[in-house]
């Protein structure tokens, strides 16, 4: 239960990002690739942090972390090289999740599925925000 935990509580940056950055990205091509970097940077920096262990951040800390993930996502929307910055910046937190070199792929992956996530939950809202507007 504790991975489980680890995967959903470590990949929310991702899905947070990808919910503020998917409603503009243009293919699912590139939404896929974007969805696949998130996985990749947070199962390296997993691995990098699992080499020495470090304590979790205080809730307080992992709140203004996950401000600062939206405001580098909202950014990102204008600039699009930082769009593909985001993965490696918002993978600092796997840094210090403190958890063991095994888990990393599962977390690499639990963290593309939580951008593929927030990047089909954005195509979706996108979708049905255009269906209301071509109706008004």
């Amino acid at each position: 239960m504790h991975a489980l935990i680890s995967m959903v509580g470590l990949g929310f940056d991702s899905f947070l990002a990808c919910l503020a950055i998917g409603f503009y990205a243009a293919s699912w091509r590139e939404r896929f690739r974007l969805a696949v970097a998130f996985g990749a940077c947070d199962a390296a920096a997993t691995l990098l942090g699992s080499v020495w262990p470090h304590p979790f951040p205080e809730p307080l800390a992992l709140a203004t972390y996950f401000l600062c993930v939206f405001l580098l996502a909202m950014a990102a929307q204008s600039r699009r090289e930082l769009l593909h910055a985001l993965p490696v910046l918002l993978s600092v937190d796997n840094l210090f999740g403190g958890l063991s070199a095994n888990t990393a792929p599962a977390l690499g992956a639990g963290s593309a599925l939580m951008a593929l996530l927030g990047l089909s939950l954005a195509a979706l809202g996108r979708r049905v925000f255009s269906t209301l507007e071509a109706e008004v």
